[in-house]
């Protein structure tokens, strides 16, 4: 586990804390909406869809889009998170891709 005052990749704590404050403002209500589209998950499911992707994926994704090297090309926003919704199936489900 990475002590809180520990600088990491170069940022300090309260820049990258407000990176991943940044991530959320943009990424949980997105998911959140795909999810209730989906009408397939249970709340219990939704909360954890939302942890999940608040603690594990939104920390890994780096600095904002002011502070990055360069644009993603993974999506046509240039966001390195792309949330989409699959209704080929039986069962709506929600998909997140990333490139880290």
């Amino acid at each position: 586990m990475i002590a809180k005052n520990v600088e990491l990749n170069g940022l300090d704590p309260a820049t990258r804390a407000l990176d991943i404050l940044y991530w959320k403002n943009h990424c949980i209500k997105q998911l959140e909406s795909l999810l209730c589209a989906a009408d397939s998950y249970s709340t219990a499911d939704k909360a954890a869809q939302l942890r999940i992707l608040s603690e594990s994926v939104l920390p890994n994704l780096g600095p904002r889009p002011s502070k990055a090297i360069g644009p993603s090309y993974l999506t046509q926003s240039g966001s390195p998170i792309q949330l989409s919704l699959s209704t080929t199936s039986s069962k709506t489900a929600s998909d997140i891709a990333g490139r880290f």
